[in-house]
């Protein structure tokens, strides 16, 4: 590329790089709009509770009352 200097060409190849990621990035959005919506069902809470992972810990049954109980 005759009569371009070094930074001509710099600039010219990190504005290809730019628009690559621009159009990526509207491919993705384009993906997601297609995708379906996951909903979960939303519950209310009456207290804290305590997470599956860590019942077995605590020698808790999953079946039992998963609401922690202040002990004084």
């Amino acid at each position: 590329m005759a009569g371009r200097g070094p930074q001509s060409l710099k600039k010219r190849l990190k504005e290809q790089q730019r628009k690559e990621r621009q159009q990526e990035k509207a491919a993705k959005r384009e993906e997601r709009k297609g995708m379906p919506k996951v909903e979960e069902e939303l519950q209310v809470l009456t207290g804290p509770r305590r997470l599956p992972e860590f019942m077995d810990d605590l020698g808790v049954n999953a079946e039992e009352d998963q609401t922690v109980k202040p002990s004084r």
